[in-house]
């Protein structure tokens, strides 16, 4: 069972000391964040630019005329970031991105941590859940695998690199998640 951890975080391009403009280093602020799915990228700017999402080819060239949506106007514009990948943006004033105000923001997943194996959360969990006996299948949850068919935890060789407060988080979330499912499951 693999859990993929994230809070969801809101990204002022080039905050705190600058923003979307010709001013800021763009691509120094990028490389210095973190952006997960489900971030928000905030792009303020004055009524004299605006914001363009275009290819990595048209990113690379400066070109304008082809963007993947319209271009955004208006001074403040919220962009969902919803999957991993490269997104590239620019402004479409003529000789702005030529001049700098050009981004590639990179959307990675969290590296997964390793949960438990249900058979170790049940072990540390038993002091709070009695024996039950287990109640005829319902045809709403038929297709959950039995305890027996779950695939003990996996553990990758970089999860020294997680901090232990996000070990402790996975954890907790595992154990509470699986304490929930079996109440459930005993309560049908």
């Amino acid at each position: 069972m693999l859990i993929y951890t994230s809070k969801a975080a809101n990204h002022t391009v080039g905050a705190p000391n600058g923003g979307w403009d010709q001013f800021t280093d763009l691509k120094t602020w990028a490389s210095s964040q973190t952006f997960s799915p489900g971030d928000n990228l905030f792009f303020q700017y004055g009524s004299f630019h605006n914001l363009l999402e275009v290819s990595k080819a048209d990113y690379d060239s400066c070109v304008t005329s082809n963007p993947l949506n319209p271009p955004y106007i208006g001074g403040l514009t919220v962009i969902p970031l919803t999957n991993p990948g490269k997104r590239y943006f620019i402004c479409g004033i003529p000789g702005h991105c030529s001049a700098g105000m050009k981004i590639e923001i990179n959307t990675t997943v969290l590296a997964p941590a390793a949960a438990q194996s249900p058979t170790q959360t049940l072990a540390t969990t038993s002091s709070l859940v009695s024996p039950v006996s287990s109640p005829s299948p319902s045809p709403l949850f038929n297709t959950f695998p039995s305890a027996t068919e779950i695939p003990p935890a996996v553990s990758f060789p970089d999860s020294t690199a997680l901090s232990s407060a996000t070990k402790f988080s996975v954890t907790i979330g595992v154990t509470v998640g699986l304490a929930f499912l079996m109440v459930m499951l005993l309560n049908m």
